[in-house]
């Protein structure tokens, strides 16, 4: 006996969850030379310590650079720059401007609170929608690359921000230890499945607390570039709670180039005044 026939079954949608959010989105960053995600598996391995100094380090080579907080619910790049609670400006008809700071464009939900110190107790949907609108209504205008700082995880911001984000592709940044490395694999795995390629792996807080040599073993492990081993040190902690680039110190300048090659594609040399200012301030 054969299946019945069914002549007015439902047709599948043309088009798919989202599109039209891309084509908006896509319209809004037709002036973004280049966007790239900065993804980490777990929490606490350095992800927005790496895409704060990645920022500034291209501002300090001479590139427009936007930053975007991506991280809705616990945005922390405000606090790596030692910023206060500065309103963003925008227009009546709902347009955002970022807030240029450093030679950087810069926008975060950190900004958008009433009291940044307290919880923002958002579901996924709306952590969604926040994206988004961060992504289609900020005037972030002409840039040489957008630098999107993503929530750890595999979950619902960091799926949205690849599936609308128009992304060139992510950094990986891990620390040392197997636990940080088995969620850092996730991580590739899934931007590899969502068609966003993965630029390379950063090991973050290497040395003789956490060992050193995973990320590169991931890197060769997954067929990606192995960007650089960034220490954990004091002078490292010192600069960072101060505000000031790691990155664009003489002493990391040989990583941050490496790292900067994988955003970029470039070689880039970063002004020494640049830097020379930042620390010494």
């Amino acid at each position: 006996m054969g299946l019945p026939i069914v002549e007015d079954a439902p047709q599948m949608p043309e088009t798919q969850p989202h599109d039209e959010e891309k084509v908006v989105i896509a319209k809004n960053l037709a002036a973004v030379k280049r966007k790239v995600g900065i993804h980490s598996g777990k929490g606490g391995v350095g992800k927005t310590f790496l895409s704060v100094n990645i920022a500034m380090a291209l501002a300090a080579a001479g590139k427009s650079v936007g930053l975007l907080d991506a991280d809705v619910d616990c945005p922390n790049v405000a606090k790596f720059l030692n910023l206060r609670d500065v309103p963003l400006n925008g227009t009546a008809d709902g347009r955002i401007f970022p807030l240029e700071y450093k030679g950087m464009k810069l926008v975060s939900t950190h900004f958008m609170t009433d009291n940044p110190s307290l919880p923002m107790i958002v579901r996924g949907p709306i952590k969604h929608k926040v994206v988004a609108e961060m992504l289609e209504k900020v005037e972030w205008g002409e840039l040489d690359v957008l630098v999107y700082d993503l929530p750890p995880g595999t979950s619902d911001v960091p799926m949205s921000s690849m599936m609308i984000g128009s992304m060139d592709g992510i950094v990986i940044v891990t620390t040392p230890q197997q636990e940080a490395i088995m969620d850092a694999r996730k991580s590739a795995i899934m931007a590899k499945d969502m068609d966003v390629p993965v630029l390379g792996v950063v090991e973050n807080m290497s040395g003789d607390v956490f060992g050193t040599g995973s990320g590169e073993e991931l890197a060769r492990e997954l067929d990606v570039p192995f960007l650089g081993t960034i220490p954990l040190t004091k002078e490292i902690r010192q600069l960072n709670e101060k505000g000031k680039a790691v990155l664009c110190t003489k002493t990391y300048q040989d990583t941050a180039q490496k790292i900067l090659k994988g955003v970029t594609g470039e070689t880039l040399a970063m002004k020494q005044s640049f830097w020379r200012n930042l620390v010494n301030r």
